[in-house]
């Protein structure tokens, strides 16, 4: 084995998790031990996990820690640092420093740290408490930093005299802010006084369409959420104007909006690469026939639950978005098989599909999706009542069963899927789990196979099946005798190695 190039072993070794890199490469040989500790492998290290890998990437810190580029903790893991090594591990490359996964204590072990790290660029910070992040931005003031990302979920009036402070001291790098139930004047005073706004996340928060009135020209803003807003179509109107470098767009649950609002952001964001619509009842098929007229290069688009799209309007939008690589349609109670023949045509690059909870989808749809798009990865349609009798192309290798949605993926990169048998008797009869299965087929057409029950696993059964599967003898073979299932499927299609080699630089 060792014999092997080193550029090939590296490719093998991102396959693998950080810690067996630590655990278990040491047994093979000496070589492979030695390239398990390469650059590229430990570019970005998360140790948000449990308390025994948290250990061992202590223990290696001093190997590791020149390497790190991109780092994702807490502040638990920071204080361990400085309290275990009387000499602190020099984190010199560390450009990018995330602790936004738990809200800041203390700022004297993070500010010490933070001074050691000449070379970051980017940090991410959540707190609710004012006083915390004002001594944390004493010491980010002498950094040379590029981006400063805030999540703040404290109280609306504390978080306004940070804003005016940080105006005050003419704050002029990237600032990307989160923050819920914040109130109208504190968005007004932020979208009118910082230019440099890049990221804007206001979910649930009071918003009127005034609050919209004196914005500024944005040209750096590139993601905005106005999720469980009231904004309606006049305040989406004072904001396409405003923001012309757009990429991401989400207003889930805002009841207020219809398609002319929807219509004006499309017309004046060309650069729109993710558009999320949920649950807007409002919503037609005209949106979907307006947005590829204005943004070419949609590659994600999102109308759960929004009930008034029709076949015409899915289309029209996959007959000019070329780009697009992930479409969530569940709960689109209006579309027949016509909208999976018009994907199947026009839209043939499609990775992930989601089309759950809809009855009037049929076998013949999912068919044709199937043989059509030989790009696509996952695809979800759970409790699609009229696919009854699913035939699987020969070509079709890892088919998943899980009635999750989509919408929560962000990552649409390829993922590998690896085939394993979980013994159930862990698990307690009542519980919520996924139990893997294989079915024995040819050697040139496995499937591996999910299955989620939705009232506990009763049971663990392998088939032999002929090339061709049927829902029918899917659902006769595991779920005898229980009660009904909802499936999606999942497909992951075979590929070459190199379109796997994401985990080293994901």
């Amino acid at each position: 084995m060792d014999s092997l190039p080193p550029e090939l072993i590296l490719n093998i070794l991102s396959y693998l998790p950080q810690h067996d890199l630590l655990v278990r490469i040491r047994h093979v040989s000496k070589y492979w031990n030695q390239l398990a500790h390469a650059p590229r492998l430990w570019y970005k290290l998360d140790v948000r996990r449990s308390e025994e890998t948290t250990s061992l990437y202590l223990e290696n810190i001093d190997l590791l820690c020149i390497h790190i580029k991109h780092l994702l903790t807490d502040e638990e893991f920071l204080v361990k640092i400085c309290n275990h090594w009387t000499q602190k591990p020099h984190f010199k490359n560390l450009r990018n420093l995330d602790l936004s996964s738990v809200y800041l204590a203390t700022t004297s072990v993070i500010s010490d740290f933070i001074s050691e790290c000449t070379n970051l660029e980017s940090i991410s910070v959540r707190f609710d408490d004012s006083i915390l992040f004002r001594d944390i931005f004493k010491t980010l003031s002498k950094l040379s930093l590029k981006d400063l990302h805030i999540n703040y979920s404290g109280d609306d009036v504390e978080f306004l005299f940070i804003l005016e402070e940080l105006s005050r001291n003419k704050y002029s790098k990237t600032l990307s802010i989160h923050c819920n139930t914040i109130q109208n004047n504190t968005v007004r005073f932020l979208l009118g006084n910082f230019q440099n706004l890049k990221s804007l996340d206001v979910t649930s928060s009071y918003l009127k369409n005034d609050t919209f009135m004196s914005m500024q020209r944005l040209f750096s803003l590139n993601a905005l959420s106005l999720d469980y807003t009231r904004v309606n179509d006049a305040g989406l109107k004072l904001i396409a104007r405003n923001v012309p470098n757009l990429k991401f767009f989400s207003v889930v649950r805002c009841e207020d909006i219809s398609d002319e609002g929807i219509v004006n952001i499309a017309d004046n964001c060309p650069f729109l690469e993710q558009i999320h619509i949920c649950r807007s009842y409002t919503i037609s098929g005209s949106t979907l026939t307006a947005i590829p007229k204005g943004c070419p290069r949609l590659q994600r688009l999102s109308v759960m639950a929004c009930a008034q799209i029709d076949d015409a309007g899915v289309e029209s939008l996959v007959l000019k978005c070329k780009r697009l690589q992930v479409l969530i349609l569940n709960f689109c109670i209006q579309l027949t098989d016509q909208s999976l023949f018009s994907i199947s045509r026009f839209c043939t690059t499609l990775r992930k599909l989601d089309i759950s909870n809809n009855g009037k989808f049929t076998s013949k749809g999912i068919s044709s999706l199937l043989q059509s798009c030989k790009w696509l990865e996952l695809l979800n349609s759970a409790s699609c009542g009229g696919i009854t009798d699913l035939r699987f192309p020969g070509s079709r290798t890892g088919i998943k069963f899980s009635n999750k949605t989509l919408d929560n993926e962000d990552t649409i990169l390829a993922k590998l899927v690896t085939a394993c048998l979980v013994d159930i008797s862990v698990y307690p009869g009542n519980c919520y789990e996924y139990i893997k299965h294989s079915t024995v087929l040819d050697h040139f057409d496995r499937h591996h196979i999910l299955c989620e029950k939705k009232h506990g696993i009763r049971s663990r059964r392998s088939c032999e099946t002929e090339k061709v599967v049927t829902m029918n003898q899917i659902a006769k073979t595991w779920n005898r005798g229980s009660r009904q299932t909802s499936f999606a499927f999942y497909l992951n299609f075979q590929k070459p190695l190199t379109r796997y080699q994401t985990n080293a630089c994901s």
